[in-house]
């Protein structure tokens, strides 16, 4: 018997919140645009080689955020469980004095 509880999906990598965000406010979509407008200016105006070049820093941008977006999550879900502990400590400590039920 498989155990889908959610920590057992996003252990097993079937759980993965950064690939259902969809951003669809219409900042963001501005700003998709104005990047996409703006790489497609470039290709019209640099040479081969300065394209590949481009397209790597561009790639090692995306690379250091996703990083960044991945650390930020791990120190969210920590987090959350610390609270949740907390929590469930105090709640503990209520019920061994008898004012909480």
């Amino acid at each position: 018997m498989t155990d889908n509880t959610l920590l057992e999906r996003l252990f097993r990598g079937e759980l993965c919140p950064q690939d259902t965000i969809d951003p669809c406010s219409d900042a963001y979509r501005q700003t998709a645009k104005a990047l996409s407008d703006g790489l497609d200016w470039w290709k019209d105006r640099l040479s081969p080689k300065e394209l590949i070049e481009l397209q790597e820093m561009q790639r090692l941008w995306n690379d250091r955020y996703s990083m960044e977006q991945s650390e930020a999550f791990r120190c969210g879900v920590t987090l959350g469980v610390l609270f949740l502990m907390e929590a469930l400590e105090g709640r503990e400590a209520f019920l061994r004095q008898g004012q909480f039920s």
